[in-house]
């Protein structure tokens, strides 16, 4: 197996490949998938794997480009997509990047008829002689997740700080954020 690490600017973007087959894991921003970024980049149409590990833009900019301005024809005929989550993906009408392009991802999606394969924590793929092994929140989590993600998408997250603490070998610490919703 081969592992290519593109040049994804601020974003994230590899491909593997093995025997005749190439799997895209993200897809950085619109310009990690140009040739002339990344001249080993195999052409779209020899990829046969897509895996989306979840929707900010630095990881589907490249997908949704090459989703929106393409024709069925323009991929690989026995295309599996795996996207982690993608019961998460909705759209709202307002500048927030995971809501937006991940509307924006779904509705082109549906449009060339691509079929998602959901893909969750410790889910198991033998992929035409590679196996890969799914590193995920677990379902308890996602389902946390999705409580908390619905909350925020109708407007009824309220908690503005996040104190956390984390413990491992008998030491711990207290780990801060700031996430504000308005």
């Amino acid at each position: 197996m081969r592992v290519l690490v593109l040049k994804a600017g601020k974003g994230d973007s590899l491909l593997l490949s093995w025997e005749k087959h190439h799997m895209l894991i993200d897809s950085g921003t619109p310009a990690t998938l140009r040739k002339d970024r990344n001249p080993l980049l195999p052409p779209i149409k020899d990829i046969d794997f897509f895996v989306l590990t979840h929707i900010d833009y630095d990881h589907i900019g490249g997908f949704l480009h090459i989703f929106s301005h393409s024709e069925i024809k323009s991929f690989h005929p026995d295309l599996r997509f795996f996207v982690n989550t993608p019961e998460l993906i909705r759209y709202k009408n307002d500048d927030k990047v995971g809501y937006h392009h991940g509307g924006l991802l779904s509705e082109s999606v549906k449009k060339l008829r691509i079929n998602i394969q959901s893909m969750n924590s410790g889910d198991y793929f033998n992929v035409d002689g590679a196996s890969f092994f799914a590193l995920s929140p677990d379902n308890e989590h996602l389902k946390i997740l999705a409580e908390k993600w619905n909350e925020f998408h109708n407007g009824r997250y309220q908690h503005d700080i996040v104190d956390d603490q984390v413990s491992a070998r008998k030491k711990s610490f207290s780990v801060t954020s700031d996430i504000m919703v308005e």
